[in-house]
């Protein structure tokens, strides 16, 4: 976990996580009252990296997840925690 300035980068926290990991950050992330703001990727050399943004109603607390995959490589769905991310994973 990585603490951000806010002001500067709109988000509190970058977490880097593994692939295996993805399913109980976004569960903790609807724990705590936070939405699925959006799902990006972005294609490197060396593969993907899917970036989740969760964020929250009630306070300024954006956090950005960031998951490294290899080519090849895949994460699980995380629709079944918030229904919003079946939109962004039908890609």
């Amino acid at each position: 976990m990585v603490p951000r300035d806010y002001e500067k980068d709109g988000c509190l926290l970058e977490i880097k996580a593994r692939a295996e990991q993805v399913e109980a950050v976004a569960k903790a992330a609807f724990e705590t009252d936070c939405f699925l703001e959006s799902i990006t990727a972005v294609d490197f050399t060396n593969g993907p990296q899917i970036i989740y943004q969760f964020n929250s109603f009630t306070s300024i607390s954006r956090v950005l997840v960031r998951v490294q995959l290899s080519r090849g490589e895949s994460v699980v769905s995380i629709g079944s925690i918030y229904d919003a991310a079946l939109w962004y994973e039908r890609e």
